[in-house]
């Protein structure tokens, strides 16, 4: 046996830390995203095949902080599933306003808003639109509808401070 107590100087209260699951997909609808980081990746499968990794982070008001993930395909054995990589890397390139992507280091830094769906268990990426006029009112499921308000309320509620990526 191992003393836990001994090591932390005392019990471990579960009562005292946050058990929240962190891990779990949010609910399908449109998120305002931050891409954190971006590498180009070896597939693990076959190195010759390349793809774009993105990390992103929910920028709220709901799940923010949460992280999203997504792979593009750019180089891939298989055509079709090159085709749809570099298509959706496209759709993010334009919801970001870049002309053109020569490096990974230009999605850095750069938010867009997403529609989530849940597949597998996971939040997928099924579209990618840009930021206009702040962050997206979410839609989310019905045990989250009480969280969304009126057109007409929000377009009376105070200017909000603008985001970084806001110009």
């Amino acid at each position: 046996m191992s003393n836990i107590a001994g090591v932390l100087g005392g019990a471990l209260n579960p009562n005292e830390h946050d058990t929240t699951d962190n891990n779990s997909p949010v609910p399908p609808g449109e998120y305002a995203l931050l891409i954190e980081k971006a590498e180009l990746r070896d597939s693990q499968k076959n190195s010759a095949n390349k793809y774009v990794w993105v990390q992103t982070t929910i920028t709220g008001p709901s799940y923010a902080g949460r992280k999203v993930f997504n792979n593009f395909n750019i180089v891939n054995s298989n055509p079709e599933a090159e085709r749809i990589g570099r298509a959706d890397l496209a759709k993010l390139a334009i919801a970001v306003g870049l002309p053109a992507v020569q490096d990974t280091s230009e999605l850095v830094g750069k938010a867009f808003v997403a529609s989530l769906k849940v597949k597998d268990g996971d939040n997928e990426i099924k579209g990618y639109k840009p930021i206009s006029g702040g962050a997206p009112q979410q839609q989310a499921p019905a045990q989250h509808a009480q969280q969304a308000a009126p057109a007409t309320a929000q377009a009376a509620a105070p200017a909000k401070k603008k985001m970084p990526w806001e110009k």
